[in-house]
């Protein structure tokens, strides 16, 4: 399911930091520890969220929001920032993040993430392939930082190809 999600860099990224072999079939006549289990569910489901949440903003009444964010991976995210922002004073309760954002040159973006929640580092990586998917852009994503309420990471984007 997450290669034909996300792709098999994904599968193999989530079972590394699970502390599984991705080589190893898991669906085979042998049991498999619950804690591996849990751990790689858990890791593919955030990602994949992350990834699907685009689809599901970018739908029905969030879809003005979505397309008022930009055009490019900077400007959307930058305008995360100021949507975030708002949605404070109106949800004094919600426990938004902050995108910081600068161009690196050459296609790349430095990107960090200061979360008010922990651990999202998955959740913003599959948000981040949601996001450029959406932007028609295709990306790599190397992981820099993955601490408990931060995240950063370099993005590689690129225009996709027409078929």
């Amino acid at each position: 399911m997450i290669t034909d999600h996300l792709g098999p860099s994904a599968w193999s990224r989530i079972c590394d930091k699970a502390g599984v072999d991705a080589d190893e079939p898991l669906a085979s006549s042998e049991t498999f520890p619950d804690e591996e289990t849990f751990k790689l569910v858990s890791l593919g489901a955030d990602e994949q969220f992350g990834y699907s949440w685009i689809s599901f903003v970018g739908s029905g009444k969030y879809a003005p929001l979505l397309k008022a964010c930009g055009n490019d991976l900077v400007q959307f995210l930058e305008n995360v920032n100021t949507f975030h922002g708002s949605l404070g004073h109106v949800i004094p309760s919600a426990k938004t993040g902050h995108f910081l954002v600068k161009e690196q040159g050459d296609g790349w973006v430095l990107f960090r993430y200061v979360a008010a929640r922990e651990n999202l580092h998955y959740f913003l990586r599959g948000l981040i392939k949601g996001i450029c998917d959406y932007l028609n852009l295709q990306c790599d994503i190397t992981m820099i930082v993955q601490d408990t309420y931060m995240t950063e990471m370099l993005v590689k984007t690129r225009h996709k190809l027409a078929v």
